[in-house]
């Protein structure tokens, strides 16, 4: 599990880690999730076989990022109970 604010639009950031994953196309949105402070973008993708799931928001200059690379047989479980709670409990300070 990887969160992080990054400087830059939300387009930008996810140009550049389309490229540090190596996928052959930028990945499409699989829905969206607004929590009391962000409107997160949901992405889901495969690196190496593996499932990837990629939340972005962006505000104030900054794209914020939530990702979990999990094991196809804990998927399931991760996204439920640590993915989608950390999206929903990331909060924006400064």
């Amino acid at each position: 599990m990887l969160q992080q604010a990054l400087p830059g639009s939300r387009e930008v950031t996810l140009q550049l880690l389309s490229k540090q994953f190596k996928l052959d196309k930028t990945p499409e949105s699989v829905g969206e999730r607004k929590t009391d402070t962000l409107t997160w973008t949901l992405y889901a993708f495969k690196v190496q076989g593996q499932p990837v799931d990629m939340a972005l928001a962006e505000q104030g200059g900054k794209t914020y990022l939530a990702l979990l690379a999990s094991e196809q047989i804990d998927h399931q479980a991760l996204y439920d109970q640590v993915f989608l709670p950390a999206v929903d409990a990331y909060t924006v300070t400064g």
